[in-house]
């Protein structure tokens, strides 16, 4: 009998385990059926000078609206783009004078006689060809 009465004991304890489990779980699963409950938001209050800005506060000194943080990160931006384009003008001018330098660097292919010059002729394809003559004003036309 002490067998049979300590065995009832264990599953009286196991079905009270049982019902509380059965409790708390529709207790949790009809909480989030319900629609429209209120939950406690933080109210965050800033000082002077401070704003708003997703759950705390950021500093804005001119009172802009903006944080002064993303200003800066604006401003830097402005400043890198006008940066960009002044480095391309400057690149675009040092290409010109290196073009400019190469053509005054190049000089004569052709062996002249003593009593001629090499004279640089630009073709309209933009070639240059090289020619040795004795008077000058010849090319010229005069």
């Amino acid at each position: 009998m002490k067998d049979n009465s300590l065995l009832i004991k264990i599953i009286g304890i196991l079905g009270v385990l049982l019902l509380i489990s059965v409790f708390f779980n529709i207790k949790e699963d009809s909480m989030d059926g319900i629609t429209g409950s209120s939950i406690q938001e933080k109210v965050v209050i800033c000082n002077e000078n401070y704003m708003r800005h997703g759950d705390g506060c950021c500093l804005d000194l001119d009172l802009n609206s903006i944080c002064d943080e993303d200003e800066k990160l604006i401003k830097d931006s402005e400043r890198e783009k006008e940066l960009l384009n002044q480095i391309q003008v400057l690149e675009k001018k040092l290409k010109e004078i290196e073009e400019e330098k190469e053509i005054e660097e190049e000089t004569c292919p052709v062996v002249c006689d003593e009593d001629e010059i090499c004279v640089p002729i630009n073709k309209a394809s933009g070639e240059v060809k090289w020619l040795c003559v004795d008077d000058p004003d010849q090319l010229l036309g005069n």
